[in-house]
Parts: structure tokens; sequence; C-alpha cells
């Protein structure tokens, strides 16, 4: 069964995921042939990873490359220079990748590329900058990530990103990057929130128990107020924790900031 197992992880990660499937199930129907399992002997182990196996082998079989977060949305200031927002994408082996955005004021790209030793994916890390300055209304684009060794272009996501450009207050970052983060750890992270007069804060939050906000010099007016986030997830292993801080004060009542944060729980 161990061999099986170590054939089935040797195949995934050369992306040959149907020989991969096919020993992962040797591996389970061997255990289930056996008339009394071997308690203690780490076969166990072997069936739940053989079980995992098969489950991502699934979702790469649903769509071969998976963006987190899956859409991206921002609110940038008019008369911003530049925003920029980060994402992810997810393979099962080592793909060269390309992005691609039709409006010439988005323009994604794609950075490093790596995997962790007990990871069922390889991950590429993506910017996508967007010359704010330019925009005079509220955008919606799709950011376009495939595979260069695929001419059909069937290996392929598909990113929606929602741009809207009114709030007169600035956000930074205007993305909240959590990280890696373990189910029931505290992380905290601090968003500074600036206008080219002083404003106050009116509300914070985000809607969801994991995540609480508290603004470090309310209730004061001032040009540069700070925001301190912290994110303490209750999600099991291998979630995607995931949403948008909204922030009004004085200067956005009618149109609140809107922060997305992304985290993955170890």
């Amino acid at each position: 069964m161990g061999t099986l197992l170590w054939l089935a992880c040797c195949d995934y990660r050369t992306g040959d995921l149907d020989s991969a499937d096919r020993h992962c199930t040797e591996v389970i129907e061997q255990y289930q042939g056996l008339p009394t399992p071997l308690g203690g002997e780490g076969l166990e182990e072997l069936v739940r990873e053989a079980e995992m196996c098969k489950e991502w082998i699934a979702r790469w079989r649903r769509s071969p490359l998976q963006s987190i977060p899956p859409r991206l949305r921002v609110t940038v200031a008019r008369n911003q220079k530049a925003t920029r927002v980060r994402f992810l994408v997810r393979s099962p082996r080592e793909i060269a990748l390309r992005a691609h955005c039709p409006d010439p004021r988005v323009r994604p790209s794609l950075g490093a590329t790596w995997r962790r030793p007990h990871d069922y994916y390889v991950e590429t890390e993506g910017w996508v900058d967007i010359d704010s300055a330019s925009l005079k209304e509220d955008l919606s684009v799709e950011i376009g990530i495939s595979s260069l060794e695929d001419e059909e272009a069937t290996v392929r996501v598909v990113i929606p990103l929602e741009v809207r450009c009114a709030c007169p207050v600035r956000a930074s970052p205007n993305q909240l990057w959590f990280g890696f983060v373990l189910g029931g750890e505290r992380t905290e992270r601090t968003l500074e929130l600036s206008a080219s007069t002083p404003f106050q804060i009116h509300a914070a939050g985000a809607g969801d128990a994991a995540v609480s906000v508290v603004a470090a010099n309310a209730p004061t007016r001032a040009k540069v107020q700070v925001l301190r986030v912290t994110l303490q997830p209750v999600h099991l292993r291998g979630a995607q924790v995931g949403g948008q801080l909204t922030i009004v004060t004085d200067l956005n009542r009618e149109e609140p900031l809107l922060v997305p944060y992304v985290a993955y729980v170890e």
C-alpha cells in the first residue's frame, strides 16, 4: 500500500492525474479487502492520504486552475495614481502561465511560483496594476490566466475584477493579505486610511465573527486614520477565508469604502 501511494504521489506531481487516481483507488481497495484491518500499522493514514489525493484530483478535473480569491474587488479614490491588487493561482503542478486583460488600464502580471512540502498544489503569485488616475467611473473587467502549454486554452481561469471609483478616502494597502494562518490563532494587520481633508470613522467591520476591527485614534478627526484588523479563524485546515471590510466615514456615508481580505487556514 505504501508503494502504491508513493507511485500515486509521483504521478500526481508530474501531472498524470489518471494514473495517480488509479493508484489511490488501489490503496483504498486493498485496505478494504483486508479480512481484519491492521490497526496501529499506519494503514489508516495511508488511506486518508489516498482519499485526500482523489479529492484534489476531482477538483482539478472540474477546473485545472484556481484563483485565490476567485473574484477581485477594490475601491480607489479619484486621482489616485495607481492601485495594485494581489492574487494567487493554484495548479496541480508547475505550469508556465500567462495573464491577460483586454483593458489597457488594467495590467496583470505573474511572479514567483512555489510548492510547500505537503501541499497538493503549486501556487503562483500574481498582481494587477490598475491605472486609477485614468478612471472616471466604475470598471468591471475579466482577467484571464491560461497555460502557455495549452494551445486550445482549455487550461485557464477567469478572475472577475470590479473597481469602484468614487470614495474620497483611500486605504493602504487596498487589500489585506493575512497569509497562511492557523485555526484559532490571532493574526493582526494594520490598515491606514487617508484623505485630503480631516475625517472621522463612523463604522468599520466585516460582518464575520472571525474578524474584528478597532480604530486606533477614534473618535478624532484627522487626515490619516489607522485601523487594526484582527483575524481569528475557526475554519478547518485547508479552508479559504475571505470577504471584505466595509468602512463608513463622514466623507463617504453614501458609498462605503470596501477593502477585501484573504487568508488560508493551515
